[in-house]
């Protein structure tokens, strides 16, 4: 897996809620290898420029449902909609929930261990996936 290096963003120090500029983030893997001000050099990176943006933790959801779309909002609905229709509507809403910055969700009813697999093994883009 290629080494991402971050240039360029404003990163949010959730300790004193401050914007700080002039930092590089790099992660290896899953994990961030290094923050630090100045440059980082890492030659075999791919690199990223945020373009000044903001960069800052992902964020956490306890209660969501990523099944609930799939049956128009009720939870009734569930026996009559096709489980095939049901994963991708999961994988969709997954999806969004990854794009708003989500990093990690916990599914307090509908999703079960084969959305979380999914995830892991990279068929659905999404966060963290904990199942109740």
């Amino acid at each position: 897996m290629t080494d991402i290096l971050f240039r360029n963003f404003a990163m949010l120090e959730p300790r004193d809620g401050a914007l700080q500029s002039g930092y590089q983030l790099l992660v290896r893997g899953q994990h961030i290898a290094e923050l630090r001000p100045g440059a980082i050099d890492d030659a075999g990176a791919r690199v990223v420029d945020l373009g000044g943006r903001t960069l800052m933790p992902g964020l956490i959801d306890c209660h969501v449902h990523i099944m609930v779309p799939a049956m128009g909002g009720r939870i009734s609905a569930y026996p009559n909609v096709l489980p095939s229709f049901q994963a991708a509507v999961a994988g969709d809403v997954l999806r969004g929930i990854l794009m708003r910055g989500f990093t990690t969700v916990r599914d307090a009813a509908g999703a079960d261990a084969g959305h979380r697999e999914a995830v892991e093994q990279g068929l659905f883009t999404g966060p963290r996936l904990f199942v109740c």
